[in-house]
């Protein structure tokens, strides 16, 4: 991973946690309860959990002594315009011998593309610094962080969903997925082009509408020298 902060072309930013995240961690928290009623669902109980998470996020800043590298990655994901303001967060946690991909966003500000912009900002960095694959537990109840994992290009590494993990507070099943760097980069390409497509109808759609609009004004006409049949 290379050093932060790192920015999308859309003036989304990743940063490294501080201790004045705690207030915002905390509230995000609350907002997570109301939404989902259900407390388990978020890794952040009280203030004392959103201290400890973000203290551990901190921690995770000094590389490890043994390989010099960042091994458990936890970044606060913001707006470049304020970056004081925590929009949730995301990382990579060491596993069995895995990294995990994990990240949350403000129930506020969930359904408008941060999760999928701030994931696909973290892999890049992640992937151009490491061939490591990158896995995630996928609950089956949580749609919207499903379409995520599949538009990077996540594939579930056994095709059965398992029983709930005994930690996570989800009663929802949930299947195993792996992000490699190959799968990850055909994924974008095809993004890319899809947006590509996009914006050409867009602009075709554009011209084609202020052509009509051209063709539909009234042909202005002179009266100059026409005075005299009035009279």
């Amino acid at each position: 991973m290379v050093d932060v902060p790192i920015y999308d072309k859309d003036g989304l930013m990743l940063r490294n946690f501080t201790k004045a995240d705690v207030h915002a961690f905390s509230e995000i928290s609350k907002r997570e309860k109301e939404r989902y009623a259900n407390p388990g669902i978020t890794q952040y109980n009280d203030t004392v959990d959103a201290e400890r998470t973000v203290q551990a996020g901190i921690e995770s800043i000094a590389p490890d002594p043994e390989t010099g590298r960042r091994e458990t990655i936890s970044l606060v994901i913001a707006e470049r315009a304020t970056p004081e303001i925590a929009l949730g967060y995301i990382g990579l946690n060491p596993r069995n011998g895995r990294k995990y991909l994990g990240y949350s966003i403000d129930p506020r500000k969930q359904g408008k593309g941060y999760g999928f912009r701030a994931a696909r900002l973290f892999l890049e960095h992640h992937f151009a610094s490491s061939g490591d694959p990158v896995y995630a537990d996928a609950f089956k109840g949580n749609e919207a962080s499903l379409k995520i994992l599949e538009r990077l290009g996540a594939t579930t590494v056994q095709g059965d969903w398992k029983r709930p993990l005994p930690v996570s507070g989800i009663k929802d099943p949930y299947a195993p997925m792996e992000l490699t760097a190959d799968k990850f980069h055909a994924a974008m390409s095809s993004s890319r082009s899809a947006e590509n497509r996009h914006g050409k109808y867009e602009a075709l759609k554009a011209q084609s509408s202020s052509k009509e609009e051209t063709k539909s004004r009234p042909i202005p006409v002179s009266t100059r020298g026409l005075s005299h049949l009035t009279k």
